[in-house]
């Protein structure tokens, strides 16, 4: 049976950054686990780039026996029916086709039919089912039957390839990933799929300008279905308008979604969203802006975490040591929602609502998007060699005892007692002198560089190119100066060594 027609984009961009992915997935198909059934679950956020990743794996691999099935929007009756049709359809045994009203009694005798059909055949038999925490949704305790069919039969069948996708991500953590789930430990596979990095741009959008890049980073985050929108001939007016807000928006439809997640109290989750991106994010500042005791909040904390929405900043001196914490935004695109897009929508038409929220979306770039990317370069700069530091951890940098200065970008590297500070400045051409010299005053305060012996190295990021008085007091200093259109071309060198290093490994081996 050949593959099903898979619906992707509108505006189909080329596939790009997934090779490790496309490996695993091979690796998978070939070997299955210890060389028998395999089972793997794919998940990541809407948009992210599951079912394209499937279909370049089955095409490159050029699969044909498949059997793929995306769960329909409709109740479990519905759900099982359509499974049903669909399975009797795949199912070369079957001499007609099934009535049209025909469907298992249950899921059991559905994937007790499922094993029947791959044990008649001698090749691998591949079954993709997208959308699995939509069934969860629907069909209470359908983890349970997929727990009973693998133990007491699927796991045993050598040619069996079985793949389960999810967008929802804490009901994949409950069903199958927590140790509590009833597919806990069954998947032998699990593969978590991330937005695209920002290099990915630089061969999505090659004439744009480095600032246009990442105001269509910060406001995509890296969700290909996002980053389609943007495609050329586009421009990031026109692109910013259609994707957040016309009528049928799916930036707007995900954001409104991401707490179909069966959480306790979804509308502390959104206040908390809210609260951190508007600065909140210490936990006297984000408990005294919502009114609770901090200890209350730790439960929906945790799922924000989990869910990948918010994350832990803490110093990278001594990240387990410290006892300060500071809430931040999982990704820019978040931040650029909440701060900027949900407190305009329904007041303006779609054309007057992208003109009101241009401007501020621009000017945040040098908050977050801007300090994430220079974060960005200092690995790439390691991974080159045109940083001697070997970054253990690569973040922020403060102490627990003021007026130790904080450093919104900083590297450590324990091993060799190396220590990079950075500041970013969005507008640094209204850098002066003096601003190179209280860098260099502050990173020598720092009780690794007083106390223990640390060597400092202080760098300075801006968006253009620095003035020449700034650029000799830094040569003077010993300070390093990085522009924006400096990081773009050594992120792209990077990853280029990267991928040589992964291509002449010492060990290719893949282990699942």
């Amino acid at each position: 049976m050949p593959p099903k027609t898979v619906t992707i984009s509108t505006h189909m961009l080329p596939f790009l950054e997934r090779n490790e992915e496309l490996k695993a997935l091979v690796k998978f198909y070939d070997r299955g686990w210890h060389w028998g059934a395999g089972f793997l679950l794919l998940y990541g956020r809407k948009g992210v780039g599951k079912t394209r990743l499937l279909q370049q794996f089955w095409q490159q691999q050029a699969i044909s026996d498949l059997f793929y099935w995306q769960a329909p929007v409709g109740d479990a009756a519905a759900q099982l029916r359509d499974f049903s049709q669909a399975l009797l359809r795949y199912d070369s045994g079957q001499t007609s086709s099934p009535a049209a009203d025909f469907s298992f009694f249950n899921w059991r005798a559905a994937l007790e039919h499922l094993a029947h059909i791959t044990e008649r055949s001698h090749d691998t038999k591949l079954f993709i089912l997208e959308g699995f925490t939509d069934l969860c949704h629907q069909a209470m305790g359908i983890s349970s039957y997929f727990q009973h069919a693998w133990d007491g039969r699927l796991k045993e069948i050598p040619n069996l390839r079985l793949v389960l996708t999810g967008s929802h991500i804490s009901t994949m953590i409950r069903e199958v990933l927590a140790y509590s789930a009833p597919l806990y430990f069954r998947t032998n596979a699990v593969l978590h799929l991330h937005p695209l990095r920002y290099t990915a741009l630089l061969d999505l959008f090659p004439t744009y300008a480095p600032e246009e890049r990442l105001a269509i980073y910060a406001i995509t985050g890296g969700l290909p279905a996002y980053l389609s929108t943007f495609a050329p001939p586009s421009d990031i007016y026109t692109g910013l308008e259609a994707l957040c807000f016309a009528p049928d928006s799916p930036f707007l439809s995900d954001m409104q979604s991401l707490f179909d997640e069966r959480l306790d109290n979804p509308e502390l989750c959104q206040a908390i969203l809210t609260a951190v991106a508007h600065g909140f994010t210490t936990p006297d500042s984000l408990s005294h802006q919502l009114g609770m005791p901090y200890a209350e909040l730790q439960r929906d904390l945790y799922f924000l975490r989990l869910l990948r929405l918010l994350a832990d900043e803490r110093s990278v001196q001594d990240p387990v040591a410290s006892l300060r914490v500071r809430h931040v935004m999982a990704e820019p695109s978040l931040s650029i929602y909440y701060q900027h897009l949900q407190p305009v929508l329904g007041k303006h038409e779609p054309k007057e609502t992208a003109a009101v929220v241009y401007n501020p979306v621009h000017e945040s770039l040098g908050r977050q998007p801007f300090v994430t990317l220079c974060r960005e370069w200092i690995w790439a700069a390691s991974v080159t060699g045109e940083l001697d530091l070997r970054p253990h951890r690569v973040g922020v940098y403060w102490h627990n005892r003021p007026p130790i200065p904080d450093f919104p970008i900083a590297a450590a590297d324990p091993q060799q007692k190396q220590l990079l500070v950075g500041e970013a400045y969005w507008e640094n051409d209204r850098l002066t002198p003096a601003v190179v010299r209280d860098i260099v005053r502050k990173s020598r305060k720092l009780p690794q560089v007083r106390k223990e012996g640390w060597t400092v190295r202080p760098v300075l990021f801006g968006r253009r190119p620095f003035t020449s008085e700034v650029q000799a007091m830094a040569e003077a200093q010993s300070v390093g100066l990085v522009t924006l259109a400096e990081i773009e071309p050594l992120l792209l060198a990077a990853r280029t060594r990267l991928r040589y290093e992964r291509e002449h490994p010492d060990n290719d081996e893949i282990k699942f």
